[in-house]
């Protein structure tokens, strides 16, 4: 089956320019059963033909509003009902019973590949820039194959990522993000431990600059990969996350990885 994608304004893509992801690797999900798609509810919700309904972890879609949802909110809907309606797909789900597995509306929570193609529908939405990451602290197993397929989106504008609101912010520009999901890319001017948090700051105010924030559990998980977080260290990094407001513009880092080690810049 062909994919076509259709924007709000009705116009199509060409099949040529639509990105399909590789096959993705799901070895760190356990596998639940394959069904069929009744019906695309959003970009995020899926009605399987038993009744229950799917929640596609790990994505955000950032116009999506119920009452009046945006070009990329519309485009990623019609896309997902063209790709998925009365189509069997095979549903994946943490392998940990306690957490990730249902929300609190009772929506499973699932990555889906579509059997027909083995497509993997989250991977799909963001290689076309439909969706980005959306940083949590459960459903991390797909981490690493989302930001590397959002960054190629992004590195070739496509979809949202050719929207101005959406770009990459300097430090500098941290603050117009205020209270919104947020990437900031930048050199670690200084590293500190407070109360065993760790704070990278990238100016030479923590009290006004853009500052990640990095707490005892999260430094634990570094522990774990045999990383100090304060050999971060004038290197350059790209950072996804909620942006708030303490002394200056602030990420908490939720886990390690939503935090990006880049290559630095060569001196001349």
């Amino acid at each position: 089956m062909a994919l076509i994608l259709i924007f709000s304004t009705g116009a199509h893509a060409a099949e040529d320019d639509i990105a399909v992801p590789p096959k993705a690797d799901f070895t760190e999900l356990r596998p639940a059963n394959t069904l069929a798609v009744r019906r695309v509810i959003d970009p995020l919700r899926l009605e399987l033909v038993d009744g229950r309904i799917v929640q596609l972890p790990g994505i955000d879609i950032p116009d999506m509003d119920q009452q009046e949802p945006g070009d990329v909110a519309v485009a990623a809907t019609l896309f997902l009902r063209n790709t998925l309606v009365n189509k069997p797909v095979r549903l994946y789900q943490t392998k940990d019973p306690g957490k990730g597995r249902v929300n609190r509306m009772g929506y499973e929570l699932m990555q889906v590949e579509r059997r027909d193609g083995d497509i993997w529908i989250q991977g799909l939405l963001l290689a076309n820039g439909l969706a980005r990451v959306l940083p949590n602290t459960r459903n991390t197993e797909m981490a690493a194959q989302m930001l590397a397929l959002e960054n190629e989106a992004r590195e070739n504008r496509r979809g949202l990522w050719a929207k101005e609101p959406y770009h990459v912010l300097t430090p500098g520009m941290a603050g117009d993000a205020l209270n919104a999901m947020a990437i900031v890319e930048g050199t670690v001017q200084s590293t500190a431990i407070v109360n065993n948090r760790i704070f990278l700051n990238f100016g030479p105010d923590w009290h006004t600059d853009f500052t990640i924030g990095i707490d005892p559990a999260v430094r634990r998980l570094y522990n774990t990969r045999n990383i100090d977080p304060m050999s971060f260290l004038h290197k350059k990094l790209r950072v996804h996350g909620w942006m708030e407001n303490y002394n200056g513009p602030y990420i908490s880092l939720t886990d390690p990885v939503w935090l990006e080690v880049l290559p630095s810049p060569k001196a001349p």
